[in-house]
């Protein structure tokens, strides 16, 4: 299967392999994301780690600690989509920088796009997708849903207290997530907080937190994000009620 192909590659120990990887496995490359889109395919049900409704998150077990992020190819065009995939994976790179706070966000390591030759078995004119490290560990959500356990290095108050440095950094640096909810922060194995999915955020220079946390709706509507300081609150608040509720 042939395609024209661009590619962003990041700054990582693995950068070698990604480039190798686009260059030479092209088609293999493309036939894997597109097979890991059908919802049919029993790989794609198994290794898929999270949907939100523009894009699927799969892990690559067999990439090193890797996972990739697909954007749909048939999406609902009523959703926002606050920027492209390119311009969430450069973000994503930038905060993997900030790491004073103490807390991780995934390492990029290259950015696909794909425009396959016409083909009668296809109806995809564009495939967009990015590999990253993935996160071992449990999002809050799983942990609260008991689907992953807590794990055992977790300190309340340490692991709040990064999440509000690195809010306080990121937010001074005119960088704001705004969905930092209880499906986009992670707790690693070593207790440390991980905040992932940067699909909502922005960098805006001003202090009109009614621009900064607003996105105008395809069809002329407006929402509203929740300031990443509320959210944070928010997420503390129930996290100690799953703590009090678990005798923990």
């Amino acid at each position: 299967m042939k395609s024209s192909t661009e590619k962003i590659v990041f700054e990582s120990p693995e950068k070698k392999h990604f480039e190798s990887m686009v260059d030479d496995h092209e088609g293999l490359l493309l036939s894997m994301v597109l097979n890991l889109l059908k919802e049919s395919n029993p790989e794609a049900i198994e290794s898929k780690l999270g949907e939100g409704r523009l894009a699927k998150v799969f892990e690559i077990g067999h990439i090193f600690n890797c996972c990739v992020k697909i954007l749909k190819t048939e999406r609902d065009e009523s959703v926002i989509q606050s920027q492209s995939l390119t311009s969430e994976v450069e973000m994503q790179d930038k905060m993997s920088g900030i790491g004073r706070s103490g807390v991780k966000v995934p390492q990029p390591y290259v950015w696909v796009r794909m425009r396959p030759e016409a083909d009668d078995n296809l109806k995809e004119s564009v495939v967009e997708f990015f590999f990253m490290e993935k996160i071992k560990g449990a999002s809050l959500e799983d942990v609260f849903k008991g689907i992953k356990p807590l794990p055992d290095k977790f300190d309340f108050e340490s692991f709040f207290k990064k999440i509000s440095d690195f809010v306080t950094e990121m937010n001074e640096r005119h960088i704001f997530h705004r969905d930092l909810h209880k499906g986009n922060v992670m707790i690693d194995e070593e207790g440390n907080p991980c905040v992932i999915d940067f699909g909502t955020t922005v960098s805006v220079w001003g202090d009109d937190d009614n621009e900064i946390y607003r996105d105008r709706k395809p069809d002329g509507g407006v929402i509203m994000y929740p300031k990443d300081p509320v959210s944070v609150k928010k997420l503390r608040a129930e996290m100690r009620e799953w703590l009090t509720n678990h005798n923990k």
